[in-house]
């Protein structure tokens, strides 16, 4: 596919030269050839103009993501990632059930704490940007007849200390809920935006049972705290609803342990892998990857785009430069007899300055129609990437033409300097 690409193109962009050159006058061949070579130059200009619209719409691409990127990146993820190391752990595929998966967890979580170097560590079934996520049911307190599906995660005590979430009213998980059959009503930490939903505010909530039911199974959970809203997986949307439960009894398997650590990942992950291998060395370490690189890996689509988008426009830039160069060089060796002439009537350096510039700006100006007409015709399929920015506001747009001025400055300028130094008596002497 790519060498059939490469073959038309070349084909296409050889075809018109070769028109403009059978279109020569051979019994007149001197003015012929000038004339072709003048048909050419116009067709040059005509396709130095259109690349200059095309860098001026990716350059405003480039920008558009660029500040799509730096949005995502301040977005309050209402939790901290930073030494983070999420270390994914399942007994299941070991045939390990119900309570013995409890014990598992204790156990685990308990040798962890104590590693040196571990400031915090708590597990959780689904943690924030992760590849799985679970859905329960819970009744509406007023509509006790209406169930409202909410994201849930099965944690440890010590959860909300090692990602810092806030804890806006009530208390976390004691130690004592944390252990196997502790009580038969499940605590319950509700977000701000569950508890807003369905108790009015964050006070009214704590105290409040709740019934719910978690793969069809009813359960009876009384909310003991309401902390901070988080994003769990996605960045452009508001929070969601989110119930969090005292892990004993969780209805998973898998288990994902969150270290908080300044120490290498490796270093931490051996010493699990020994702390495994005491409890039970049949079951293996699963994922490692710092909780920060999960959360990088939200953006990924728009970074990646970025990317593409840079290195389009950069390929772009470099053509039209490169065209509008031998353009403008063209037109200075073609009017080196009326510079000279203006040099000898006295003009300045800076007055034939004026006119290359001049001729070259025209290119940017006539670039510039074209480059807004494909953005904003380009900007419904940007719509869907950006966040934060739109695809017509004037400030992108304003900077792309402005990187789109520069670039033409910066081609004109060695011809500009040339016709700053022509000799008038050797232009005068030349034939026209």
């Amino acid at each position: 596919f790519a060498s059939l690409v490469a073959v038309a193109v070349a084909l296409s962009f050889g075809l018109l030269p070769a028109i403009l050159s059978a279109r020569a006058d051979l019994g007149r061949f001197g003015t012929g050839s000038r004339s072709t070579v003048r048909g050419g130059v116009r067709l040059q200009g005509a396709l130095t103009i259109i690349q200059l619209g095309l860098s001026l719409a990716l350059l405003h691409g480039v920008s558009l993501l660029g500040r799509t990127s730096a949005n995502l990146a301040k977005v309050d993820r209402g939790f901290s990632s930073e030494d983070v190391l999420v270390v994914e752990v399942n007994p299941g595929p070991q045939a390990y059930r119900g309570e013995e998966v409890d014990r598992f967890r204790s156990s685990l979580l308990e040798r962890v704490q104590h590693l040196p170097g571990v400031e915090e560590a708590s597990t959780s079934g689904f943690p924030p940007f992760g590849h799985m996520a679970m859905m329960v049911d819970v009744s509406h307190p007023i509509a006790n007849e209406e169930m409202r599906s909410v994201l849930a995660d099965w944690v440890s005590p010590s959860f909300f200390q090692t990602l810092e979430i806030p804890l806006l009213v009530g208390r976390t998980f004691s130690t004592s809920e944390g252990l196997i059959g502790a009580e038969s009503d499940r605590p319950l930490v509700l977000n701000e935006t569950l508890a807003r939903e369905l108790f009015g505010s964050p006070g009214a909530a704590v105290g409040q049972s709740l019934n719910g039911a978690v793969f069809g199974q009813p359960f009876l959970g009384r909310v003991v705290g309401v902390a901070a809203d988080i994003i769990d997986a996605n960045l452009r949307r508001d929070p969601w609803p989110k119930v969090y439960v005292a892990s004993p009894g969780s209805p998973q398997t898998f288990t994902t342990l969150l270290v908080r650590t300044q120490r290498p990942p490796a270093d931490v992950v051996r010493e699990v892998r020994t702390i495994l291998d005491g409890i039970d060395p049949n079951i293996p370490v699963g994922s490692v990857i710092p909780l920060a690189s999960r959360v990088a890996k939200a953006t990924a689509r728009e970074r990646t785009f970025a990317t593409l988008t840079s290195l389009l426009a950069l390929i772009a830039v470099t053509l039209s430069a490169v065209g509008l160069y031998s353009i403008i060089s063209y037109s200075v060796a073609q009017r080196r007899r009326e510079f000279g002439v203006r040099m000898a009537l006295g003009a300045s350096g800076l007055g034939v300055s004026r006119l290359v510039v001049r001729h070259a700006l025209w290119f940017a100006g006539a670039g510039a129609v074209v480059g807004v007409g494909v953005s904003l015709a380009g900007a419904r399929v940007l719509e869907s990437v950006l966040f934060g920015v739109t695809a017509t506001n004037g400030l992108d747009l304003g900077i792309a033409i402005v990187g789109l001025i520069v670039v033409v400055l910066g081609a004109s300028l060695i011809p500009t300097r040339e016709a700053t130094r022509v000799d008038p008596m050797v232009a005068l002497g030349e034939r026209g």
